[in-house]
């Protein structure tokens, strides 16, 4: 077994009201998860994604949020936390305690916290299956009150990913969309292939908003890499090829598959790997990046995709632009850059609206953004404008 302590969180979420010292054990393998937690409005809640199963060397992560803690007059909350985990023999695993789990002045009252570290853990090759128990000890050391918490995490094994059956490309579409909210990586790989093999693809290919879909996912999901090398002896042509594709993208060792490419499979893999997909974060230069990082978030629910869409904004400068292009004579390349950007911005404030209200994860990050995000003038004033801010 795996485990890190993760430094620093303070992190904050919603009010309640109560008199003792109380928590939850939260085991996610949402590694987001302070996104979720701390880049939404007080009053909505959080958005954890909880588990009950994971897969022998998945990270996943021990949170604590707590409440009902006790304060000094300079609004000192002192919290000190201990953590068992123990195996399905009954024998302990490992225990970890945490003295200045939460220690600060000036902390609001009646809020929901996490503290300053979070439990990061894989399960080995050598650990047995079963359940696990997880056992957590808060201590306020203010008003010297206590209390325990138990949950249990379920070590299992991997199902092959042939086991997970698409059936068509409508639930193909349905999971690629609403992934962020279920986290089931270990379905990526089936639905990678069977992507390539659809009717979707025979009309698009790769696209690389696809691509960085799958990417963002087994990027963060190492453990599936023997599944990838494994469907790669398996899958032939087209399917076999895009597989390459993704494997030159991802950290795997060449030498564990290159010997068995053909010679215009090394050639592909060669040039796969001299030509990466371009990352999102740079200047967006072409609507395509915009889709790439809305399927960046469909697959991590992350804040930072949200925000490189809100900085972009900027490009309301360029707003008629296109227009001026079309009915221009003598055209420069200038012209037709600011064209571009015109259009970027249109597809920009109509995805924004759009996802807003089919996300309700996207409209929360949206506002906490314009209530608390660095924005100059201008990415404010046409956030607030989307928003519809009065």
């Amino acid at each position: 077994m795996k485990k890190y302590i993760l430094l620093p969180l303070f992190l904050m979420v919603f009010a309640i009201n109560g008199f003792s010292i109380d928590g939850l054990i939260v085991a996610t393998k949402d590694y987001t998860f302070m996104d979720k937690w701390s880049k939404i409005k007080s009053n909505d809640g959080p958005t954890l994604v909880g588990s009950d199963t994971i897969f022998k060397n998945q990270y996943f992560y021990i949170v604590v949020p707590f409440s009902h803690y006790d304060m000094k007059d300079d609004g000192m909350v002192d919290i000190s936390l201990s953590i068992k985990v123990v195996k399905p023999n009954g024998k302990e695993a490992f225990s970890e305690g945490i003295a200045d789990f939460y220690k600060h002045k000036n902390t609001p009252k009646d809020m929901v916290l996490i503290g300053d570290a979070v439990l990061k853990i894989s399960f080995e090759d050598v650990d047995e299956f079963g359940e696990y128990k997880i056992y957590a000890k808060i201590t306020d050391n203010i008003s010297g009150k206590t209390k325990e918490l138990n949950s249990k995490i379920n070590l299992v094994e991997l199902p092959k990913y042939s086991d997970f059956v698409v059936k068509n490309d409508k639930e193909l579409g349905k999971w690629l969309s609403f992934y962020y909210t279920k986290l089931e990586p270990e379905k990526a790989l089936s639905n990678f292939i069977y992507f390539t093999k659809s009717s979707i693809a025979k009309k698009n290919r790769l696209s690389l908003h696809i691509a960085e879909f799958f990417l963002e996912i087994f990027k963060n999901n190492t453990f599936l890499y023997p599944d990838i090398l494994e469907a790669l002896k398996n899958e032939k042509g087209y399917a076999r090829n895009m597989l390459l594709f993704l494997i030159s993208n991802l950290d795997i060792d060449e030498n564990l598959f290159i010997n068995e490419l053909t010679k215009d499979e090394k050639e592909s893999y060669l040039k796969f790997k001299k030509s990466p997909i371009p990352n999102p974060y740079e200047e967006i230069m072409h609507p395509m990046q915009l889709d790439m990082l809305w399927t960046n978030f469909m697959a991590s629910g992350s804040y930072k995709p949200i925000l490189k869409l809100i900085q972009t904004l900027d490009y309301v400068e360029y707003d008629g632009a296109l227009k001026t292009y079309k009915n221009k004579n003598n055209k420069t390349q200038n012209d037709k850059k600011n064209a571009l950007y015109n259009a970027i911005y249109g597809s920009l404030v109509w995805s924004l609206k759009s996802n807003m209200q089919q996300h309700k994860l996207v409209k929360q990050y949206m506002e906490w953004a314009y209530a608390h995000e660095n924005l100059n003038d201008v990415q404010k004033r046409e956030l607030g404008k989307i928003l519809e801010v009065r």
